[in-house]
């Protein structure tokens, strides 16, 4: 904040962020790269961004921080290879989350909770899915007896807990 707004106060950030990045500080870079303003952005600013993303294992930040930049005209090529891999992560993650999910239903409650457990963390950090959240929770409460349907159906997806980028 010492710099003020301008561009030596963006090049600070940026090497702070590299600085971060090298130390797999991956929360803190992001926090410097977001601290420049989405509007100040290189494209090599969005790439590290969505880099950072990746490393915390939030695929689906990632990918709308690179597909706003495709959006904008700003994506290089390097983000773009980055989002087609993101791209095929978040399948192949989706892929994972639903068959933990389906083959909880077949097993012994300890063994389905855990099931249902890694696939919640899946829907809820790595594809901010808050439909797949709101059903995995349904079905964990209806397994441990954590609450009533009824409480469950009111409160709905949006009530989940959606990654934020501010946390």
């Amino acid at each position: 904040e010492s710099y003020g707004g301008g561009t030596r106060r963006d090049a600070t950030l940026r090497m702070l962020a590299a600085e971060a990045s090298s130390r797999r500080d991956h929360d803190e870079a992001a926090a410097a790269l977001m601290s420049i303003g989405e509007d100040r952005w290189t494209p090599a600013d969005r790439t590290n961004l969505a880099k950072c993303w990746q490393q915390l294992d939030r695929s689906h930040v990632a990918v709308q921080v690179l597909e706003a930049a495709q959006a904008a005209g700003a994506l290089s090529d390097e983000g773009a290879m980055l989002l087609f891999a993101l791209h095929t992560e978040v399948r192949r993650k989706r892929d994972v989350a639903g068959a933990l999910e389906a083959g909880a239903g077949d097993l012994p409650e300890t063994a389905a909770a855990l099931r249902l457990t890694e696939a919640l963390a899946i829907y809820r950090d790595a594809l901010g899915d808050d439909d797949g959240v709101w059903r995995v929770q349904r079905k964990l409460a209806r397994l441990t007896g954590g609450g009533s349907d009824a409480q469950i159906v009111e409160q709905g997806p949006e009530t989940t807990g959606r990654w934020r980028n501010t946390e």
